[in-house]
């Protein structure tokens, strides 16, 4: 089976969750893969995936979210009928820190992916089975803040512990002219390159 699959989806609304569950299905319990998305369809992958994940499977994750606020994310989630209760989110946009941790939300930048790795090592741990699934909501932002191989060694990083933990590991990207070479080198990373297009 070939390392990359392209998804060609001509009814979003449709035909994504299906198609990408179908993919899912074919990969091992223990895998990386980054899907690459164009912007138009960013926000639908990730709500379809979340509802393959928590809602249909039930799993536990940690979500690293770099891209929107974790109550805003937990609004949008809600909205569709998306349980977050058994996600543990690592938030890298909001500014405070949720005072009761009671969604177990740790906050930190974006610009320190070092950060990211300690909280996730803590995320892991404390959970039975060491989290089912790692999702990373969008490695194009992280290149926004970060130079280009702090960003490929984070995410080298990050699949050592996907690796670690036996676990999913799931990185998400928009594919730009300016980041498209970027890309293409980390796809020899994971296991499996999903390219959603429509």
């Amino acid at each position: 089976m070939s390392k990359e699959s392209t998804l060609n989806i001509i009814d979003l609304e449709y035909g994504m969750k299906q198609r990408i569950n179908d993919e899912l299905k074919t990969l091992p319990e223990e895998y990386t893969a980054l899907i690459i998305v164009n912007s138009k369809n960013y926000e639908k992958v990730i709500y379809a995936f979340m509802e393959i994940l928590v809602s249909d499977l039930k799993l536990f994750g940690t979500y690293i979210t770099t891209n929107w606020p974790f109550r805003k994310i937990m609004q949008k989630f809600l909205k569709r009928g998306i349980e977050a209760d058994n996600l543990f989110f690592i938030d890298c946009v909001t500014k405070e820190v949720d005072k009761d941790g009671g969604t177990g939300v740790k906050v930190f930048s974006s610009e320190n992916v070092n950060e990211i790795n300690v909280v996730l090592d803590k995320a892991i741990k404390s959970k039975k089975k060491g989290g089912e699934f790692i999702f990373l909501d969008s490695v194009s932002t992280l290149l926004v803040y970060n130079d280009e191989k702090t960003v490929q060694k984070f995410v080298h990083s990050l699949l050592g512990r996907v690796y670690k933990w036996k676990t999913k590991g799931i990185v998400i990207t928009v594919e730009t002219k300016s980041n498209k070479e970027v890309i293409e080198n980390l796809s020899l990373f994971f296991d499996r390159i999903i390219r959603i297009m429509e």
